[in-house]
């Protein structure tokens, strides 16, 4: 086996190419294609190559490529006073302010690290992310789901029947946080550009000082879960996250004795109650019976949205068909993104 490691450049502390997080990257979503540097990557390190240790060193490429930007003195001073899960509960209309600053420096950053991933991807070695096109079509989907949650919060509200739940996200398969950190980078942009309609406006749109979400991500590779830590940690949304490695020792037997392989989530304490929004990505011959697991322990309900990757590439039949049974039933809507 050829050392994965041999088509990457030797010199990774070259800053030639590093991204001040300080100035404008544009829409990082939008530049699918193009790449800071002029390495080449090897034919052996292409679509659908796998080789070890490539986790390792992408995590050591971003290392090497992330300054750390310091927080603005009024937004250091607002963060201290944040909650990491409840940041509604900052002071009024005057740390509003220090907290979009505070917001905008983490999308920059979050924004920053995923740029280097991608160029990492384009330039060294494939790697199994979503990368930025399919980013481009996961987008509008995460945030109809959280404007539909927003609207049903504010008719609550309307009703007297106010909710202060956190709206909740469940990735299932995170590898190396890529897709953990597009979720929370999305959803922190709708909640900044919020907030600054809000500020402008005399209208009450129905947003706290900052909209609330967490996400669960899981894994079951103890390697990748390390990685994703670290990953995650850079791009400074530590405090969105739930990161979970789930072993065979939280299995509580809720699943197929068929399907041997199947870890539940039922009894990891990390899990919560029910999930807003629900994005599978990982062993894809467990979507079916994960969906339908989610589904027997109500952690998916009325008005859950879920996406899941590569089910045409992967030819998951069986999952397809159950969803296309469902809608027949017009029990869901599903629809299919090339």
């Amino acid at each position: 086996m050829m050392d994965p490691f041999e088509c990457f450049d030797d010199d990774d502390d070259d800053d030639d190419d590093v991204i001040d997080c300080n100035n404008d990257l544009g829409d990082n979503d939008s530049n699918s294609k193009t790449t800071s540097t002029c390495v080449v990557r090897d034919d052996l390190c292409g679509v659908l190559a796998f080789h070890a240790g490539t986790e390792a060193a992408l995590l050591q490429y971003v290392q090497s490529k992330m300054i750390p930007p310091p927080p603005p003195p009024a937004a250091a001073a607002a963060a201290a006073k944040l909650s990491t899960t409840c940041s509604s509960h900052l002071p009024e209309q005057q740390q509003q302010l220090p907290q979009q600053q505070l917001m905008m420096s983490t999308i920059r950053q979050a924004k920053t690290l995923l740029y280097h991933v991608d160029d990492f991807c384009l330039s060294r070695h494939w790697m199994m992310h979503i990368g930025t096109e399919k980013g481009t079509s996961l987008r509008p989907f995460l945030l109809d789901c959280f404007d539909t949650y927003q609207q049903k919060q504010q008719q609550q509200n309307i009703d007297g029947n106010k909710v202060s739940r956190p709206f909740q996200m469940l990735e299932l398969g995170t590898y190396c946080g890529y897709s953990a950190i597009f979720l929370v980078k999305t959803l922190l942009e709708e909640c900044l550009q919020r907030q600054q309609q809000q500020a402008g406006s005399d209208k009450d749109t129905g947003m706290t000082t900052t909209t609330v979400f967490r996400l669960t991500t899981v894994d079951v590779v103890e390697q990748h879960v390390k990685i994703a830590r670290e990953m995650i940690r850079l791009a400074g949304v530590e405090s969105y996250i739930d990161l979970v490695l789930l072993t065979q020792e939280d299995d509580d037997g809720d699943h197929n004795e068929s399907n041997n392989n199947h870890i539940s989530l039922s009894s990891h304490p990390s899990v919560k109650d029910h999930y807003e929004f629900v994005f599978l990505d990982h062993d894809k011959s467990l979507y079916l019976s994960d969906l339908q697991a989610l589904e027997r322990t109500h952690r998916i309900r009325r008005g859950t949205y879920v996406a899941a990757d590569n089910v045409i590439f992967a030819q998951i039949d069986e999952y397809r068909q159950y969803l296309q049974r469902l809608a027949s039933h017009q029990v869901v809507t599903t629809r299919l993104e090339e």
